[in-house]
């Protein structure tokens, strides 16, 4: 497959959500919010889900009951015009993360493989706090990115983009996979 595909900063989630689908790549569950409105009156919703603002880009998850989301949606707080709804992660994040970070392979100034990004091994972190506290860094040592983000990176030629993601003990996301990509994304 090859790269053609560029982020561009300032874009929404919504445009990042469509970098996944184009990588094929593990992901959450995501819906707009009037299909999670007919998925709730229909059949109703087990599975706990977030609220996410497709602008700006690095905008918050905002956790909440599903009642509250119905409720927010009915009440027309949120559209499909200003949110999208997530597969809501936290309480993987609190019991079976085993690291999350953010991992870039770029050509240096000698023109060889590089890497740069750090990665967390704390849980219950997000991907965005432990960018801020990261328990290890990496720069130029491939040995330090976690091997399946080294397959993924590899074998998908994301040469310069900056993918995010976190690392589970279970199967998580859509692919049932124990890597989950939240973004990849080009400056």
């Amino acid at each position: 497959m090859k790269s053609s595909w560029a982020f561009v900063p300032g874009q929404s989630k919504k445009y990042l959500q469509k970098t996944l689908e184009y990588f094929d790549v593990n992901r959450v569950e995501t819906m707009t919010v009037s299909v999670f409105k007919e998925l709730y009156e229909s059949v109703g919703m087990d599975r706990l889900y977030g609220v996410r603002a497709l602008v700006p880009s690095a905008s918050f998850f905002h956790y909440r009951n599903n009642a509250d989301i119905y409720q927010k949606a009915i009440n027309g707080s949120i559209s499909d015009a200003t949110h999208f709804i997530c597969e809501n992660m936290i309480e993987n994040d609190e019991k079976s993360l085993i690291c999350n970070g953010e991992a870039m392979l770029y050509k240096d100034e000698f023109n060889t493989y590089a890497w740069a990004g750090f990665v967390c091994y704390e849980r219950g972190l997000s991907c965005r706090l432990a960018a801020v506290h990261p328990s290890a860094k990496y720069i130029r040592n491939r040995f330090n990115v976690p091997k399946p983000i080294f397959n993924l990176v590899w074998s998908k030629k994301l040469l310069d983009y900056v993918v995010e993601f976190s690392i589970y003990e279970v199967p998580v996301g859509i692919k049932k996979s124990n890597t989950l990509i939240w973004e990849i994304r080009k400056y």
